[in-house]
């Protein structure tokens, strides 16, 4: 059996509502659900839901007011439908409470069956409908946010280290057998999973077709991807897998156990494409919140126990944070999963759906073919997520550019940003870099675009000096903090560089709220 293979999968959705039709309706040769025979007595079905929901809203179904006589196996058969049209997918959705995620605004309609059998005997119930209307998450005003921000930042906490209550994490060999026999996969695309991220199927043929990739990212015009993605879920269990393909650093998966590391070193696959599974073992059984922090990996799902339970996180996020930038918002390559400044500052401020969309060598104007300016990537990369937050941190890559420019590309992006999601909080920074490697006038030219804009906030990383001197860590020149925090390319941080950036960014983000 393939690693991926979808046997005992733990979501349902109106495919399986077919097949158990047929198992339950005799003999399977097109009669309609509606029709039942012998003595089995016809149940009545019965199905409720609450009548409203917004956005990302969880959904339960109930079927438990249907009239059923005792004395055989009854099964459920739900479908649901979209506004749309579409089929909804439905977590445990042969039972009488299954759920699924709102993802859209409109009337989702869920339509029961309930068939009892008994040796050869069958009956089902006529067909009933209930109807959920979703609305839109209110959009919080930019005050409110401003309080978010305050209230997260003042009880965040970075993650503690591995301790004796920690499970271990052992990476699994290529194409190995599960460790757990008799384990069901929940595969990727299940509500259950709770992603910063755009997470879409990675491809169309074998093994692709298993897994699912972040496509968050425009690296051009056509190509998609990401920085780092968390995946957060609740799970009752002694012990799960996580299913990934093999990508080198891009696999690397840290996981965190209720806000403490179990593995400070991340497990890196090799870059073979191979199948692999990660075992996260407990000492005994027991429920936690669970967030795997990856880099851009193909995640496949999680392997359990039947007898155990996964569900979607309980835990909020008050908000939704993203991060627009170059190569040092994206991170050095082999980094461990956000580890970069915007991941690390993310993690200090308590915003656990961060967005990092950090593309090299960009910038306002900069974009070497085939990629794209911070202009271009708006409309595809901040947009359409409706962030509470956005940091834009660019500049570096600018140089080349004249300050008029600058400035006018600046604004054009700005006043878009406004007219969009004008209750989003913005920060902007100036370049990462010292005044002696990117000449004041980058920093000036954005600073004047930001200006008195409502809701924006200027970062002035430059103007106090948050980086200093002429030095690198390769080359010390004594005349400032470079030495130690900025590499030997004399452009990106050093790992204590980017601490100190993620560091220098919380600590300015709570005084800069009221």
């Amino acid at each position: 059996m393939r690693l991926g293979q979808r046997t005992g999968v733990l979501w349902a959705t109106t495919t399986v509502w077919l097949v158990l039709l047929q198992g339950c309706g005799g003999d399977g040769g097109g009669s309609s659900p509606d029709s039942f025979s012998g003595p089995v007595a016809r149940p009545t079905a019965a199905a409720t839901a609450a009548a409203t929901a917004t956005v990302g809203d969880s959904v339960t179904l109930d079927a438990s007011s249907s009239n059923v006589l005792p004395g055989g196996t009854t099964r459920y058969h739900w479908a649901v439908l979209s506004p749309t049209g579409s089929s909804v997918a439905l977590v445990d959705g042969s039972t009488a409470n299954p759920w699924f995620v709102a993802t859209s605004t409109g009337a989702y309609t869920a339509t029961l069956q309930v068939a009892v059998a008994s040796n050869n005997d069958a009956a089902t119930s006529a067909a009933v409908s209930t109807q959920v209307t979703v609305s839109a998450v209110p959009t919080p005003s930019a005050t409110e946010v401003r309080a978010r921000i305050q209230r997260l930042a003042a009880s965040a906490a970075p993650y503690a280290d591995p301790d004796a209550s920690s499970p271990t994490v052992q990476a699994g060999a290529k194409g190995a057998d599960t460790q757990l026999p008799g384990s069901q996969l929940v595969a990727w695309d299940s509500p259950i999973f709770r992603y910063t991220g755009d997470v879409r199927q990675a491809g169309s043929v074998y093994p692709d077709h298993l897994f699912g990739a972040n496509q968050a990212v425009s690296y051009s015009a056509t190509q998609f991807s990401g920085n780092a993605l968390a995946i957060d879920f609740d799970i009752d269990a002694a012990a799960f897998e996580v299913f990934q393909k093999g990508l080198g650093y891009n696999s690397r998966l840290r996981v965190v156990v209720d806000g403490r590391l179990a593995n400070s070193t991340p497990v890196e696959h090799p870059l073979d494409g191979g199948l692999y599974l990660t075992r996260v073992s407990f000492a005994s059984k027991a429920k936690h919140h669970i967030r795997l922090l990856t880099n851009s990996p193909y995640f496949g799902g999680i392997r359990l126990l039947p007898s155990d339970k996964l569900t979607r996180s309980t835990v909020a996020t008050p908000l939704r944070a993203m991060f627009v930038g170059d190569s040092i918002t994206e991170g050095p390559a082999g980094q461990a999963a956000l580890a970069s400044y915007a991941g690390r500052a993310a993690e200090l401020l308590g915003w656990t759906d961060a967005w990092l969309s950090g593309v090299g060598a960009t910038g306002y104007l900069a974009a070497p073919s085939p990629k794209l300016t911070f202009r271009q990537r708006y409309a595809q990369d901040v947009k359409p997520y409706a962030p509470q937050v956005l940091v834009i941190a660019g500049g570096i890559n600018d140089a080349g550019a004249s300050d008029s420019a600058i400035l006018a590309e600046a604004n054009t992006l700005f006043d878009l940003i406004q007219a969009d999601l004008p209750q989003t909080v913005v920060f902007v920074t100036g370049p990462w870099a010292t005044t002696s490697r990117v000449r004041s006038g980058v920093n000036a030219a954005l600073k004047a675009a930001v200006g008195t804009r409502s809701n924006f906030v200027w970062v002035p990383n430059v103007d106090d000096g948050w980086l200093t001197g002429t030095g690198n860590a390769s080359s010390p020149k004594g005349d400032g903090n470079a030495d130690s925090h900025i590499s030997a390319d004399n452009t990106h941080p050093t790992p204590a560089g980017i601490a100190y950036l993620a560091t220098s960014s919380m600590n300015f983000v709570k005084s800069a709220m009221p």
